[in-house]
């Protein structure tokens, strides 16, 4: 049995560390990313997380107009005014975000590290055992058939086609699946906020 509460543990992590990955392979969806990872650490939001990502998205998006503004040359700038430089305190939360995300992809980098293939394939496999992205079978018996942790396959031979064949499968994972679920609750997010916003005009119409 704890074993079984071992793997819910581990499968657990790796997919809420996930969240920190994806962030720090996307730009774009960098907060709420983080923010979806929280989110699965808490059952209310917590109001100090909450300021400090409110704090970074203020910071990331002043900066993206401030390069975007210096990147224009004066002549095509229009009516543009220059958003000048954005709040330090902002940026310490940015900075404090840029921080979480390397924390929480180099822990979920070191569970994968002492992780066997065997492992590493369950994790990455859907209840019924098959792999989350259909796989040949030749690649599965090959690893199911090494013992070796995945931090200790090289990247010659099979091994390294295994260690190749593992990353691939993970990468659907974080930039598939849990990208999808970013994108989905964003989505939520914004077709709400059109609603809320249909009905204050609605209710001042009357």
């Amino acid at each position: 049995m704890a074993d079984e509460s071992s793997k819910i543990d581990t499968r657990f992590y790796l997919n809420t560390y996930g969240y920190a990955q994806l962030a720090s392979g996307s730009n774009r969806l960098q907060i709420a990313a983080m923010g979806e990872m929280y989110d699965t650490f808490l059952e209310e939001g917590d109001p100090v997380i909450g300021r400090v990502l409110n704090e970074a998205s203020v910071a990331k998006n002043h900066l993206a107009m401030k390069q975007q503004y210096d990147a224009t040359p004066e002549d095509k700038r229009g009516d543009a005014k220059d958003p000048g430089e954005v709040d330090p305190a902002l940026v310490k939360s940015l900075q404090t975000v840029y921080g979480a995300i390397d924390l929480y992809t180099g822990k979920r980098m070191e569970m994968m590290s002492g992780m066997t293939a065997p492992e590493l394939l369950a994790y990455n496999s859907q209840p019924n055992g098959n792999a989350i992205v259909e796989t040949p079978n030749v690649v599965k018996e090959a690893i199911l058939t090494t013992a070796k942790k995945f931090g200790e396959l090289g990247r010659d031979g099979s091994d390294g086609i295994v260690g190749q064949a593992l990353i691939s499968l993970d990468d659907y994972k974080i930039h598939g699946m849990l990208n999808a679920d970013v994108e989905r609750k964003m989505a939520k997010q914004r077709l709400a906020a059109a609603a809320s916003g249909l009905e204050e005009l609605s209710k001042s119409k009357k």
